[in-house]
């Protein structure tokens, strides 16, 4: 049991290390190429990432202490979750709807809002259960279904070759 919560630990700090390098990559090739928009949302997206897998680092490494530790550091680690599907929709839509800012601007905002929601819930304070928790994160993933298939159709259908 130790052995894997140590592996586990060093997978994500692994991971955080090498988004940190990516990051770098990424910021200089922005730098030359993409317009303040694209850096804004690739940053933003980075950032997320990172944050996961430093929240997640935390979460395996102190939960164990206590009972009141594991849920203040499930918390967190449900945030870091929230921060990675936020980072995916918004990145997503973002380039999905480049060309519609209506529509772009109307999927952020609901996931947006629905991003919010599920941190609210997580507040320990608020003693949401967790199957209510989990749920929000299950509709919230299957919400996505809903602006990729609006997309498809917005493309032309499957005769399309980026669709396809």
């Amino acid at each position: 049991m130790l052995i894997h919560i140590h592996i586990n630990i060093w997978s994500h700090i692994f991971g955080w290390f090498l988004f940190l390098g990516l990051s770098f990559v990424d910021i200089t090739f922005l730098n030359i190429h993409a317009t303040t928009q694209d850096k804004i949302v690739v940053c933003a997206l980075l950032i997320c990432f990172q944050m996961c897998m430093i929240l997640s680092s935390v979460y395996h490494t102190f939960s164990c202490r206590s009972e009141k530790d594991y849920d203040c550091f499930l918390a967190y680690d449900l945030l870091g979750i929230a921060l990675s599907l936020f980072a995916i929709y918004i990145s997503g839509i973002y380039y999905a709807f480049w060309c519609h800012d209506n529509l772009r601007n109307f999927y952020i905002f609901t996931v947006g809002a629905i991003f919010i929601t599920a941190l609210i819930l997580q507040i320990p304070k608020l003693k949401v259960h967790s199957n209510v928790k989990m749920l929000m994160f299950v509709a919230w993933a299957a919400y996505g279904v809903i602006p990729t298939i609006h997309w498809t159709i917005e493309m032309g259908g499957f005769e399309n070759s980026m669709v396809r």
